[in-house]
């Protein structure tokens, strides 16, 4: 896709992209009580804060909140929910289609 972006553009062919860096990307807790400590007011999490300077604080809580995911794959997309956003989208990528003049008919598949 970023190639093809390019290429409309007119960019340097020879222009090298860094790495695909994955960023929320979906996840489940392992510990669903460790996630509410993690992220709801506590009197822990409270009182830890006088002790532990921020910046140590959120390194901590990334550490743990990283070690406590597993990966998730989200429920596939029911037909009549697809159908639904293509017939709401599909004016728009028409009207998209002529501003830019491409075809985007693949968005309404």
């Amino acid at each position: 896709m970023c190639i093809d972006i390019m290429e409309y553009f007119h960019f340097a062919p020879q222009i090298r992209l860094p790495k695909v860096q994955h960023h929320n990307s979906a996840a489940m807790p392992r510990i669903k009580t460790l996630s509410v400590l993690l992220s709801d007011r506590n009197p822990i999490k409270r009182y830890l804060r006088y002790i532990i300077p921020v910046k140590t604080g959120r390194k901590i809580k990334n550490m743990i909140r990283n070690a406590n995911e597993k990966d998730f794959k989200p429920p596939k997309m029911s037909p009549n929910t697809r159908k639904i956003l293509l017939d709401h989208f599909q004016p728009f990528n028409k009207e998209l289609a002529q501003m830019i003049n491409k075809d985007l008919s693949l968005w309404n598949r």
